[in-house]
Formats: C-alpha cells, structure tokens, sequence
C-alpha cells in the first residue's frame, strides 16, 4: 500500500495536500502569457476554459484578440460562464488555460476532443512522464514544448506564489502540424 493511501486511511492529509490552493487556483502570471503570444497565433474562438480571474483572458484581449469564450466552475466575478469543461460538449476552434494541475490529463482529453485548432495548456514539465500520458502522446504528440528557462511562480491573489518549485512550459497541440514535438526555451 502506497503512503498515500495509508494517510488517507488514518485520515490524515499528505503534506503537499495541506499547502495546495483550493480547487489548485493558480492564477497565471501575465508575463508568462505574453511569452507565449510572441510565438503562437491563433485563428478563430479561443476558449479559456479555467478562467480563474481572467488572467489568459486580460492579456488576450490586449493583444487584440476578440474572439474569446471564457468560463470556469467557480464564479469569480469575473463574468465568465459557470462551465465544468470535463462535463461540457461545447466545441471551440482554440483552447488556451491554465488547467488544475490534478485535473491537466482530464483536461487534455477533453480539449482533444472538443478543439478543432489549437490547444495550450500551461503545465509542470513533468507532464511529459506517465504510462497515460504517454497513450495520449502516441496518438496526439504536442506540435511544441516552451519551456520555460526560470521557473515560474503562479499567483495567488495577485501575488507570486514564493514556494513554487515547478519548472513550467507551454504545451502545444496544433492539429494542423504532423511533424516531431518541438522543444524551445522561453525567457521572462
């Protein structure tokens, strides 16, 4: 029996649990999106599925993208429509979000199969490990990987969440694109 399961008998929580922000929000920082726009554009609707507070949806808008969908499970008062994206069947052309990192393979499955164009998807490098990831990179390899070359710190209330250890990057389904996974390395 995995330590985990022991904790969950005993009732206990496991320490990185205890530190996780509710429902893993993880607001994006701004710079990190306008990192990724210099290299990626995109055509038609982008769904920002997992909203939060409009952190991917702000820096959309002020690089002149108007045809943006928003959503999220919570409202945050931010106007977005209260949506589970794991329970929807609303097709878009473009997904960009910043998934709970718990959820980021739900999430993945999901975007494959309501997304005509692109998916983006911030997540921890590690990402590329697993079994079941590994089937779904089998059948829908990234077109590109932006790793990112500092780590970044996601936000909490604004403010950069100083305990992050996570190296991340910008993972890329282009439906398009046929060819072998691209890595490049971002600076910020």
């Amino acid at each position: 029996m995995r330590n985990s399961n022991v904790f969950s008998l005993l009732g206990a929580t496991n320490h990185a649990d205890k530190q996780r922000e509710k429902n893993d929000f993880y607001e994006t920082p701004k710079e990190a999106v306008e990192e990724l726009l210099k290299y990626e554009k995109f055509d038609g609707e982008i769904w920002e599925c997992a909203c939060g507070k409009n952190a991917i949806v702000n820096v959309l808008k002020e690089k002149q993208y108007e045809e943006i969908y928003y959503s999220d499970i919570i409202d945050r008062g931010v106007g977005a429509d209260i949506i589970d994206f794991l329970q929807s069947d609303r097709k878009t052309k473009n997904i960009i979000t910043n998934p709970p990192f718990k959820l980021a393979t739900k999430f993945l499955r999901k975007a494959i199969e309501l997304t005509e164009n692109k998916i983006v998807l911030l997540l921890r490098i590690q990402f590329l490990e697993g079994k079941e990831r590994y089937e779904i990179f089998k059948q829908h390899p990234p077109s590109k990987v932006y790793v990112f070359v500092n780590r970044v710190n996601p936000l909490i209330d604004g403010k950069p969440y100083s305990q992050s250890a996570m190296c991340l990057a910008w993972f890329v389904w282009d439906k398009s694109y046929n060819g072998d996974t691209i890595i490049k390395w971002l600076k910020y």
